[in-house]
């Protein structure tokens, strides 16, 4: 008996040998009942794509990538040679947590939309990012007020764009804002929706990453659409990650409501290093919204329909090693640029109580105490911090006196704290002290004679700009004040208090090369022991 079975099989296997593998033929995930499959994709990188990016998303066969609205054209395009069918999802260029009048928005946004458009890619438009973050009781309240305010408008700029009310945070009472924000929603065309866990538990509770079926409870008519998900916990080899977003891919395209989901992040800045993905992961999630193939099906020569198209170069080459990181080509800055235009922004909050002074922080106030130091050291800081991109601090502060010296900053570290009343005003480095690596940022120092525009990179003087035609006052006198931070320059006023403002700054400068991605990390304001008041922050990013 075993010879004869051992005889049959013998052909069966020469059979099944010789049977030529159907090229396309493989039916796509699971048959979403009444919906579109699932678009699997990933969030860009939060700078320029490299080529190493390029060959990522291609190899992963991608259906969708999220870019944000500062990419380029020519990405778009880039992408697409190889993805032909490759949907875009666009995020504002908005600070993180601010409001910009709805005008400006429209007006730096609705040119690159209208652009995509004219290019011929339709894309969907995530307007804010993680809005929840921000704490304060009315944020729900400002933050559905603006959002109603700059809908029209874009729709009015860009018709053929369909706009989505932005992902939120986890774990900030999503679901309270989802509640307080439903006029928002119901105005939306889509909901975004951010999803992250800590292990495979915790990716497949509905109470925590797949929260996002309550969402659809709530608002059953909207398409639900994944604009970052990924594990967040520190380490964790690629293999566990890549198999864990597989199986997110195949639960969630049973859900026909969700129309699309986005990995977080292909790659970028170093703060979002774990989350980045290899190849490990780009084979884990390539196809995973299709059914997989039985192994000996995959060892007969069957394969999944592809994505990609067949260049005139032939196909293109699997990623192989890790190509270097280029890093894009930033123009040299001039010794003394005009700053960029400065607008204001409605902030969720007011960061300070108006009209006080802050040297001892209130209740409710957002605000430090520092173990005294000597001036121009900081007397309070701020408790929250800031990745600054574009920044303006004003406030009023009583005459200098002759030989005080004291300074405000916006920095990682307080600039001046081992380095006693002169500060690390000469270029050498600043003391020794623990923290100094933290000690980059801009201040507006009073040295004890002059007002002066500095600018510190890990505790190292990188440049020194004096204020001109500042006015001298004394006695009971006040002066106002600002600094204003864009992502290449900087610049200072100061003026007789109940005066206007001067159009011009008192003294401008351009950070060195080397600084250009200071502002990615979290900085702080710093306030000195010096009389002031009506202390407004504008336009910061919250970090935390």
């Amino acid at each position: 008996m075993r010879s004869l079975r051992s005889l049959l099989f013998v052909p069966l296997a020469a059979a099944l040998l010789l049977t030529a593998p159907p090229p396309d033929s493989v039916p796509p995930a699971f048959e979403r009942a009444g919906g579109t499959p699932l678009l699997v994709g990933i969030h860009a990188p939060n700078r320029g794509f490299n080529e190493q990016d390029y060959a990522r998303v291609a190899e992963g066969e991608f259906g969708t990538v999220k870019m944000m609205s500062y990419h380029p054209l020519e990405s778009y395009a880039r992408l697409r040679s190889e993805l032909p069918e490759l949907q875009f999802f666009v995020r504002l260029d908005i600070p993180w947590h601010e409001l910009p009048a709805p005008e400006q928005l429209v007006a730096a946004n609705a040119p690159r939309l209208r652009a995509l458009v004219d290019a011929g890619y339709i894309p969907w438009v995530e307007i804010g990012n993680e809005p929840n973050l921000e704490l304060h009781p009315q944020a729900e309240r400002t933050y559905v007020a603006w959002f109603l305010e700059v809908l029209p408008l874009l729709r009015a700029a860009v018709p053929e764009a369909r706009y989505g009310f932005p992902g939120l945070a986890r774990d900030l009472r999503e679901l309270d804002w989802l509640d307080s924000c439903a006029a928002a929603v119901r105005a939306a065309d889509w909901l975004g929706v951010h999803t992250y866990w800590d292990d495979e538990r915790e990716m497949l509770d509905p109470r925590r990453a797949l929260k996002l079926i309550e969402f659809h409870n709530r608002f059953p008519d909207k398409p639900i659409v994944v604009t970052e998900a990924g594990n967040h916990s520190a380490g964790g080899p690629s293999r566990e990650r890549g198999e864990q977003y597989a199986r997110f891919v195949r639960t969630l395209a049973r859900l026909p409501y969700v129309h699309a989901v986005h990995f977080f992040i292909l790659s970028g800045t170093g703060e979002w290093r774990r989350f980045f993905f290899d190849q490990r992961m780009v084979e884990s999630v390539r196809r995973a919204g299709a059914d997989p193939l039985p192994p000996l099906a995959g060892w007969l020569g069957f394969q999944l329909p592809s994505r990609r198209v067949r260049l005139e170069r032939g196909e293109a080459a699997s990623i192989g090693p890790a190509l270097p990181t280029q890093t894009p080509a930033r123009p040299t800055p001039t010794p003394t640029p005009e700053p960029e235009a400065f607008y204001r922004r409605r902030l969720l909050v007011d960061p300070a109580p108006a009209g006080a002074t802050l040297l001892a922080p209130a209740p409710g106030a957002r605000w430090a105490r520092l173990a005294p130091a000597a001036s121009p050291a900081a007397s309070s800081r701020s408790a929250s911090a800031y990745t600054v991109t574009d920044a303006s601090i004003q406030l009023a502060l009583a005459a200098p006196q002759p030989g005080e010296p004291f300074a405000i900053q916006i920095a990682g570290a307080d600039l001046f704290a081992a380095s006693g009343p002169g500060g690390p005003a000469s270029g050498a480095r600043a003391g020794s002290a623990a923290g100094s690596t933290d000690r980059t940022g801009t201040a507006l120092l009073w040295d004890g004679a002059a007002w002066r525009l500095q600018h510190y990179r890990q505790g190292l003087l990188t440049a020194d700009a004096p204020l001109a035609n500042v006015p001298t006052v004394a006695g009971d006198e006040w002066l106002r004040a600002e600094i204003a931070l864009e992502p290449r320059s900087a610049a200072a006023w100061v003026w007789r208090r109940g005066e206007p403002q001067p159009a011009q700054p008192n003294a401008v400068f351009a950070p060195p090369e080397a600084a250009a991605l200071d502002g990615a990390t979290a900085r702080a304001l710093f306030l000195p022991a010096h009389p002031l008041a009506d202390v407004v922050l504008e336009g910061a990013t919250r970090y935390s």
